[in-house]
């Protein structure tokens, strides 16, 4: 008869048979999928999340890997138990993990964050240039409403929309939406750079990724009147509530990853210290 250290033995072997090893990839496409705007939501609202995992599970097999749900709530609560003992660990040693004990421009987003900024004057040539890192395939990068008179109407937004970066704007409050969609994919994690020239005369944009991937919205004649006046806040890495339930033309969610906007019309980086609004966010240095 075997011993029950035996038994016990065997059956961990027979544990590792059925769930092999985690694969980066899988590792990276389970966070993408954990970072879903509707997997968060169900996750925030309820206890009970069997049926969510099961959701996780699907995804995770969308993307080619076969992860039952039990697995897929293993492994993410070893991620989430990691990611704790890092900042713990980072805190011990004397790192600053902690909002407000030290000014950063490279911040964390968690899905539910933001940083947001008073509003800019616009020139007749505007200039942005920000810099990112994902592995989720959608999320809110940048968002600056039109006036300060307004809510969810906005000027420009950028954003990742199926893994690729999308650019729109509108360069008066009348005028219909134009966009400027690329096909790279940059939801991989690794940085990538971009820089958006914003033009008010005539009213027209061109967005560059690492310097290579350019893409420049048609032409047109159309002239803002918006030239030297002030546009309304300023989100990076998401939206707060108030702004998410009046966005137009469609909801974009907010951002899971590292972001740093670099400059805005000469002036930047935008740093954690100068942030008029917050939610969530942690320090990625």
């Amino acid at each position: 008869m075997q011993s029950s250290s035996a038994q016990v033995t065997m059956m961990e072997s027979q544990n590792r048979k059925r769930a092999p090893a985690w694969t980066e990839r899988e590792v990276r496409d389970l966070i993408a999928v954990w970072g879903e705007e509707y997997v968060l939501s169900e996750l925030r609202s309820s206890f009970r999340n069997a049926k969510t995992f099961v959701k996780i599970s699907q995804g995770m097999k969308d993307r080619g890997h076969n992860r039952d749900p039990k697995q897929c709530r293993v492994k993410l609560k070893e991620l989430r138990q990691a990611y704790q003992k890092t900042r713990e660990l980072h805190a011990i040693l004397g790192g600053n993990t902690e909002v407000g004990t030290s000014d950063f421009n490279y911040a964390q987003y968690h899905g539910d964050s933001y940083l947001e900024f008073q509003g800019f004057q616009l020139k007749p040539q505007n200039n942005i240039h920000l810099e990112f890192q994902t592995y989720s395939c959608q999320g809110l990068l940048l968002y600056i409403e039109q006036s300060p008179a307004t809510m969810g109407h906005f000027f420009i937004q950028l954003f990742i929309k199926h893994g690729t970066l999308q650019y729109q704007f509108i360069c008066d409050g009348a005028a219909e939406v134009r966009s400027i969609n690329t096909t790279i994919r940059v939801d991989d994690g690794h940085k990538y750079r971009v820089h958006i020239r914003q033009d008010m005369i005539p009213c027209d944009a061109e967005m560059s990724v690492l310097g290579i991937s350019t893409k420049i919205s048609m032409p047109t004649d159309l002239w803002s009147s918006s030239v030297w006046l002030e546009t309304g806040p300023i989100f990076i890495g998401g939206l707060p509530h108030r702004y998410a339930k009046k966005q137009v033309p469609e909801p974009v969610y907010n951002f899971t990853g590292c972001m740093q906007v670099l400059e805005i019309n000469n002036l930047g980086p935008l740093t954690f210290s100068n942030a008029v609004g917050r939610n969530n966010i942690d320090s990625c240095r």
